[in-house]
């Protein structure tokens, strides 16, 4: 007969409810639900792709909840036993886990996998199985060779899920047999005046004490029947987040991206299903929301890259496997600049970061062979998001495993390095020669050209000097005609972008010819603040035509100082004077920038970082431009 057993525990002191594996969850339950569920599963597959998986939450009446009557009495004597120690942790857990069992229906959790060879072994007389370390035990682990759990406390996030702390496990194995159970891990507790431990087992009485699994649980066939080899795991009591099933979604574009573009893993939660076809949607969806994965965004344009993989099979001595590295340069917009780190399973362990503040660009690193990602899955923490040298043994092994983690963290460096600086280095000018070299290409020689440079070859004496701590040179003169004042109504956002609809034109201009400044002071009803802006000189650019049927131009910034608020102006160069250019429209990192006439409103540019923008403007042939660039003096 099947039963809820919890042994007695009489001179075995007392157990709370803070279990130390469950607490480590709690803080990211579902994300860290959900790197347990996919690593076990991953590491588990029967060599048929992809592994599935599938997230299902539902409600059941409380009849089909196995041993639900046993287990409520076993929790109102417990919430009696703590309210008279006053323990309030406690306390609160067991008043919310009574309200749950009160309830008509409770709510649960399934997760199921296939293409996965279940939880073997269940039979196992000597208790060393993948089903005893999943079920039965607490920090065992029967992983080995470079799987990814090696802790065996990972499993704790599962409970950490359950508001009563209450589990139930069935499988059918590669093996052909099937097994059922359901694990408790409460508190101490008094229930006919017998002290009982915290962790109870529903399954099979024997005559030692023991619990067993059933080959089956009636009332968990009801809720799912299982035909394929896999395991089944039902979270009773799940606590219903109200976006529980986004926070599965971003886990898994986060921590499992490798696996499901490599079409290694496919995930359903409820309706929405996760694999390679659906990444690009889902990571649009998600990237810009708060705690969303723009750092999973950013690592897919890696993969859909078709940049070069570096490789290295002989970096470590004595440690045989390949160490591979992808890497992409974001020249048009701003990246994580962070790395991927991944073994051998696709499963993210972390982001490598502190690599360089002015490269645009993210990677991904991968390891394979079984000794090396054996070496460093002994150096991983019991959550998988790092790397420990110390959690080797001895002095001698740890000095070695600072050795090899440094050596790989320095090839990552000087690989990213130098990469980035043979991508930027056409683009960057030479500090003192910006003058010497052309603005713009040269498209078509059969128009006229009004302004030219001629084919002389000139000698250039570049004198070295100190070098000094550059700061944001603003033009100044005698007269006020440096400064370029605005009229303004709104301010920027958060993101640096300008939130305000266009402002009209400014008609007090001094110079219609762009050589004054600017209206200043009040408008009319003197409600609009003045934003006083002034000329940077100290900046490096490079400007030129990127559509000439459109009339669209691409200018790419470097400046040496952040600023929340730059504008550029933008003039037609002619041979006697220059000419506000009418501006169209002007884009920047996906977004549409404010423009007003010859103006664009940029926002925000950071220093070190390039700031390209793409604008086009009124004219029926290809112009020669000349730009100005000013900060907001605050």
């Amino acid at each position: 007969m099947e039963e809820w057993n919890f042994p007695a525990a009489n001179g075995l002191g007392i157990q709370g409810i803070s279990n130390s594996g469950v607490e480590t969850f709690k803080g990211k339950i579902m994300e860290s639900l959900t790197r347990e569920i996919c690593q076990n599963s991953l590491d588990a597959t029967n060599g048929c792709k992809p592994v599935k998986l599938e997230f299902y939450k539902s409600t059941i009446p409380k009849e089909f909840f196995p041993g639900y009557v046993t287990l409520k009495e076993y929790m109102y004597d417990a919430k009696r036993y703590w309210e008279h120690r006053g323990n309030k942790k406690s306390i609160d857990f067991f008043n919310h886990a009574c309200k749950v069992l009160e309830s008509e229906y409770i709510p649960v959790l399934r997760i199921s996998d296939f293409n996965t060879t279940g939880l073997t072994g269940s039979d196992d007389k000597e208790e060393n199985s993948s089903w005893f370390s999943m079920v039965c035990s607490e920090g065992v682990s029967n992983k080995t060779g470079s799987n990814s759990g090696s802790y065996g406390i990972g499993k704790s996030s599962i409970y950490a899920a359950s508001s009563l702390r209450t589990v139930f496990f069935n499988t059918y194995d590669k093996d052909g047999k099937s097994a059922a159970q359901g694990v408790s891990k409460l508190a101490t507790f008094i229930t006919n005046g017998e002290k009982k431990f915290g962790n109870g087992f529903y399954g099979v009485l024997q005559s030692d004490g023991s619990t067993t699994c059933c080959e089956t649980i009636d009332e968990l066939d009801e809720i799912n029947y299982r035909s394929e080899y896999g395991t089944d795991i039902f979270i009773m009591g799940f606590n219903d987040y109200s976006d529980w099933q986004d926070k599965i979604i971003i886990s898994l574009l986060e921590n499992f991206l490798l696996a499901i573009y490599n079409s290694e893993l496919e995930v359903k939660i409820q309706d929405v299903i996760v694999n390679k076809n659906s990444l690009k949607e889902l990571l649009e969806k998600y990237k810009d929301k708060p705690d969303g994965c723009a750092s999973a965004f950013n690592y897919y344009q890696v993969l859909l890259s078709d940049e070069e993989v570096y490789e290295n099979t002989n970096l470590f001595d004595g440690i045989t496997g390949k160490v591979k590295l992808k890497i992409k340069i974001f020249k048009d917009s701003l990246a994580n600049r962070t790395v991927l780190m991944s073994r051998s399973n696709g499963m993210k362990l972390f982001d490598k970061n502190r690599i360089s503040k002015s490269i645009q660009f993210s990677a991904i690193l991968t390891m394979e062979g079984e000794k090396l990602n054996q070496y460093f899955a002994r150096m991983e923490d019991p959550t998988h998001t790092c790397w420990q040298p110390d959690r080797y043994d001895h002095e001698k092994n740890i000095k070695k495993a600072e050795k090899v983690l440094k050596t790989l963290n320095k090839w990552i460096k000087d690989t990213i390095v130098q990469k980035g600086t043979e991508s930027y280095g056409e683009e960057i000018d030479i500090k003192g020669l910006e003058g010497l070299l052309p603005e713009f290409y040269e498209l078509s020689k059969d128009k006229k050209k009004h302004e030219s440079l001629e084919n002389k070859k000139s000698k250039v004496t570049i004198n070295k000097k100190d070098k000094v701590k550059q700061s944001i040179n603003y033009k100044t003169s005698s007269n006020e005609n440096s400064y370029y004042e605005y009229e303004d109504t709104g301010s920027l956002d958060d993101n640096g972008e300008y939130d305000t609809k266009d402002v009209p034109r400014n008609d007090h201009s001094k110079n219609k010819n762009g050589e004054g400044a600017p209206h200043q002071g009040n408008d009319k009803d003197g409600n609009r603040p003045i934003i006083k802006f002034s000329e940077v000189n100290n900046y490096k650019k490079r400007i030129f035509i990127s559509d000439i049927n459109k009339n669209e131009y691409t200018i790419k910034l470097l400046v040496n100082q952040n600023i929340e608020d730059y504008r550029l102006q933008v003039y037609i160069s002619g041979e006697t004077t220059n000419v506000e250019a009418n501006i169209l429209s002007a884009t920047s990192d996906g977004r549409n920038l404010k423009v007003t006439q010859n103006t664009i409103h940029i926002g925000r540019i950071y220093k070190g970082f390039f700031k390209i923008i793409r604008f086009s403007i009124e004219s029926d042939y290809q112009c020669n431009l000349e730009v100005k660039l000013y900060a907001n003096k605050k």
